[in-house]
């Protein structure tokens, strides 16, 4: 730009006068003023190339770089997505459990009551005359036994009475029946 003015200002100054010097001159500095006007523009065009060039190559690698985050955000996503929904699903299952009915427990002691024409209030008694006292069992022990009096598989000659008691119970009772004889 400065050789553009100062040719400029050289052709200005030597404008006035007419001698062949100046006009061979004026021609030189015209001519200079072309040459450095073309220089300028390939110099401008090639500068331009190369800003087209590097655009293309920032834009390729701005489109690579998005397209991964675009991939790594959706898999984020889903994971976060998952991870929420089972979060959810057990926070259902918990509300459901802490506000689903609750059976009241069975009370063994009022179970026995039919056990007990037979066996004593507190089981202290031979069921007529003929079996073990059962105050004291474990409750393992008692459980077994009624489970078996129940499918057949378990007692002596007070088999077939028992099978008939036994038959009306449910694990529930017998596992409360049994826990109360044991606390005897």
């Amino acid at each position: 730009m400065k050789i553009i003015l100062s040719a400029a200002l050289a052709l200005l100054l030597l404008g006035c006068s007419d001698d062949a010097t100046t006009q061979t001159a004026k021609k030189e500095i015209s001519q200079q003023a072309h040459e450095t006007a073309a220089v300028v523009a390939k110099s401008t065009d090639e500068v331009m190339q190369k800003a087209k060039e590097a655009t293309s190559v920032v834009s390729e690698q701005v489109q690579k770089v998005t397209q991964k985050s675009v991939a790594k955000v959706k898999e984020v996503s889903t994971q976060v997505v998952q991870k929420s929904a089972k979060a959810v699903e057990k926070v259902a299952k918990d509300i459901q459990a802490s506000t689903a009915p609750t059976k009241p427990a069975l009370d063994g002691q009022k179970l026995f009551t039919a056990c007990a024409g037979c066996h004593g209030a507190h089981g202290e008694r031979k069921a007529m005359g003929k079996s073990q006292i059962i105050k004291g069992w474990q409750a393992s022990k008692v459980a077994d036994a009624l489970h078996g009096y129940k499918n057949g598989t378990y007692g002596g000659a007070m088999k077939a009475i028992m099978k008939g008691q036994a038959s009306k119970l449910d694990d529930a009772k017998i596992e409360a029946i049994a826990q109360y004889i044991s606390k005897q």
